[in-house]
């Protein structure tokens, strides 16, 4: 569930930079409400990291149903994850550089007019996590991560951990329940 929680508002805060940037400029005005951005983005990249090293362990126990696939994502999500962290910790106002870098960077793409330049005095590991998110919204419809597309809100209340019977239950020594 922490993966969930902390995936999606850092997905949605990704969205705002790239979609509304006068709306997250605005917000980032303030160095009070810079810095509480930034120690939220930090804390959510440290969340969504935990939450995704959880759901790699438990990949374990189900070999049967984790194909070679699901592994190369899990790996690529946690590199994405991980140098997003990265940048969190290094970047100092990461949200602003992304804002006025790698926003214009992505217009530029849409545009069909590449703005290298933009892109090229970035440290590499902002240049991977740029990359890898490329490669994985490639991968998106051959993986179980299709799943973003049919709204999965029952991910965000669900129980941790969803135990799934595979023989028959034992019978209580007192009857049934």
């Amino acid at each position: 569930v922490s993966w969930h929680y902390a995936i999606i508002l850092v997905l949605f805060a990704h969205l705002g930079a790239i979609f509304l940037p006068r709306l997250v400029e605005a917000a980032l005005s303030s160095p009070g409400r810079m810095l509480a951005i930034e120690v939220t983005g930090l804390a959510l990249g440290i969340t969504a990291l935990w939450g995704l090293v959880v759901l790699t362990l438990r990949r374990f126990t189900l070999r049967g149903e984790t194909t070679w696939l699901d592994w190369t994502v899990m790996a690529l999500l946690l590199l994405q994850v991980a140098t997003g962290v990265w940048v969190a910790v290094t970047a100092r106002w990461g949200l602003s550089w992304f804002l006025y870098t790698a926003t214009p960077w992505l217009g530029s793409l849409v545009r069909l007019a590449p703005r290298v330049d933009l892109m090229s005095i970035m440290p590499w590991p902002m240049k991977l996590h740029a990359v890898n998110a490329f490669v994985l919204v490639a991968l998106v419809p051959y993986t179980r991560l299709a799943h973003i597309f049919v709204a999965p809100l029952e991910y965000l209340w669900r129980l941790p951990q969803v135990v799934i019977w595979r023989r028959p239950r034992p019978a209580s020594p007192g009857g049934s329940r």
